[in-house]
Parts: C-alpha cells; sequence; structure tokens
C-alpha cells in the first residue's frame, strides 16, 4: 500500500483548537531516509489518517481497526470560513490580532456582497 507510511516518533505536544480540534506535533527519530521525508513533504496539508500506538503496529492490528467517520459538513459554513481566515492569520499575521485580522476580511467580504447587490 503505497499511501501508507509507518515510522516511529515522540508525541511531544498537544495543543487545542478552537473549533475543537487537537493539534498533534510529533517529532519523527532521526535517520528518515530522503524517500520517506519526500513521501511526508507530499502529504503537507493533506487530509489524511492517523494510527499512533506505543508499540509497534503489526498487520493484525491495521484489519481490525474500527472504520472511521468523517463529515466534512458537521460545522456551519460560517465556522468554516472563520476556520480558514484563522488559517491565513497563522501563515501571515500582518502585524494585526487574530480577532483584528478577521474583522478586517469579513468587512472586505461584506463590502464585496454589498457591491454585487448594486
Amino acid at each position: 500500500m503505497e499511501q501508507l507510511l509507518q515510522i516511529s516518533g515522540e508525541m511531544v505536544k498537544i495543543t487545542t483548537m478552537s473549533h475543537g480540534a487537537l493539534r498533534l506535533l510529533i517529532d519523527s527519530q532521526e535517520g528518515l531516509t530522503a524517500e520517506v521525508k519526500a513521501k511526508v513533504m507530499a502529504w503537507h496539508e493533506k487530509v489524511g489518517y492517523l494510527t499512533f500506538s506505543v508499540e509497534p503496529i503489526q498487520p493484525d492490528d491495521l484489519a481490525n481497526l474500527p472504520p472511521l467517520k468523517w463529515d466534512k459538513d458537521e460545522r456551519s459554513k460560517s465556522q468554516v470560513l472563520r476556520g480558514r481566515l484563522f488559517r491565513m492569520w497563522e501563515k501571515n499575521q500582518e502585524g494585526l490580532t487574530q480577532n483584528e485580522h478577521y474583522d478586517k476580511y469579513m468587512s472586505k467580504f461584506i463590502s464585496w456582497v454589498d457591491e454585487k447587490l448594486t
């Protein structure tokens, strides 16, 4: 299965996010091959599934995993937009607080909608 990757790592930080998710920071062990690094980098900002165990994962362990259900539509459109604006703010804060950034871009969006109405 080419889309699977198993590496050893240490979960070094867990952060709670505003929309109820968790941000997991996992440090890999040293000595990853260039091929493994390239595979991981290709998955940057992709949605995927993570299986974590403090013991080595065996093939039978994967076969017995419960099915995952991921509903993309659990959040309202406004919650999704707020989340996207937060990610945008994280990448380029422009010297603004998160709320100032949100207000700035929501004002721009409202003005754009107003223009479409005239």
